[in-house]
C-alpha cells in the first residue's frame, strides 16, 4: 500500500510526498523484494528534471549503418559503477569474449558479403544475453542499460557482465549483456532475471517494448546485415521452443 501511494504521488507530481513514502517503506520492510523497487524509483525521482529537459531538447539522429571494413574490433571488460547522471551515446558492440579469450574476429579476414545469409544454431558457442528494445526513446534505452549494470552488480558481483547499446534499425535497440560460456547458461540468466525485469529492473518500460533473446557472434554478424529481427525470433523458436515467447 506504501509503494501504491507514491505511484500516486508521483503522478501528481508530488514528488517530495513520494519520496517521503519510498523512504519510510524502505525503513519500514528492508526485505521486502518492494524495497529495491522502491530504491530504484528514489533514484529516477532524483533525475526526474534532468530527464524531462533531456527529452524535451532531444533530437533523435538516425546513426549510419554499421559497416564491418569500418569497426573496430573490441574487448569487453569489467564495466566501472557507471555515471547516470550524463545520457550515453549508442556505441558499438564488442566482440564476444569468454574466460579471457576473445572470439575469432571474423570481419577482419573477410567482408560483409561473405556472412552467411541464414542463422546458424551454435549452442556450444559463447552468447550475448539480449534485450531487444522496440521503438524505446534513447534516454530510456540508456537508464534500461544502467539499470541492468546495477542489478548484475547487485546479483551477479562475481560474473562481472557488461552491458552494451546497439542500434539495429529504426526500430530495434539490442541491449546485449555478455558473456555467457553457451546457450544454456544465457537461457538460464534469463529464466532467473525475466521474471523481475517489469517489477524491479525496469518498471518504467511498458510491455511489448522489449522482450529477450540470445546471440552468437555469428548470428549478430547476420542480423546487422540483413536487420530481419522477425526471422531471426522464427529461427530461436525453432532451436528453443517455448523459450523466447
Amino acid at each position: 500500500m506504501l509503494y501504491i501511494e507514491a505511484v500516486y504521488y508521483v503522478k501528481q507530481r508530488e514528488d517530495s510526498a513520494a519520496k517521503k513514502v519510498l523512504n519510510n517503506l524502505i525503513a519500514q520492510f528492508g526485505d521486502s523484494p518492494l524495497k529495491e523497487k522502491a530504491t530504484t524509483m528514489l533514484d529516477v525521482l532524483g533525475r526526474r528534471a534532468q530527464i524531462e529537459e533531456e527529452l524535451r531538447n532531444m533530437v533523435i539522429t538516425r546513426i549510419p549503418g554499421d559497416s564491418a571494413s569500418g569497426k573496430e574490433p573490441l574487448t569487453i571488460i569489467t564495466q566501472p559503477k557507471p555515471d547516470t547522471s550524463n545520457v550515453q551515446p549508442v556505441k558499438p558492440v564488442q566482440p564476444l569474449v569468454v574466460n579471457n579469450v576473445p572470439q575469432p574476429d571474423t570481419s577482419a579476414v573477410k567482408p560483409p558479403v561473405n556472412v552467411s545469409s541464414s542463422y546458424v544454431n551454435s549452442p556450444n558457442e559463447a552468447h550475448y544475453v539480449v534485450l531487444l528494445l522496440n521503438k524505446v526513446d534513447p534516454v530510456f534505452s540508456n537508464e534500461a542499460k544502467n539499470a541492468f549494470l546495477r542489478f548484475n552488480r547487485t546479483n551477479y558481483q562475481a560474473k562481472n557482465y557488461s552491458a552494451d547499446l546497439f542500434e539495429l534499425n529504426a526500430d530495434y535497440k539490442l541491449l546485449l549483456i555478455a558473456p555467457f560460456t553457451n546457450a544454456q547458461d544465457a537461457i538460464s540468466y534469463i529464466e532467473k532475471t525475466k521474471p523481475r525485469t517489469a517489477t524491479e529492473i525496469i518498471p518504467w518500460l511498458k510491455g511489448g517494448k522489449y522482450f529477450f533473446s540470445i546471440l552468437t557472434n555469428g548470428n549478430f554478424d547476420v542480423l546487422k546485415l540483413n536487420k530481419d529481427v522477425d526471422v531471426y525470433k522464427a529461427f530461436l523458436n525453432q532451436h528453443f521452443p517455448g523459450k523466447f515467447e
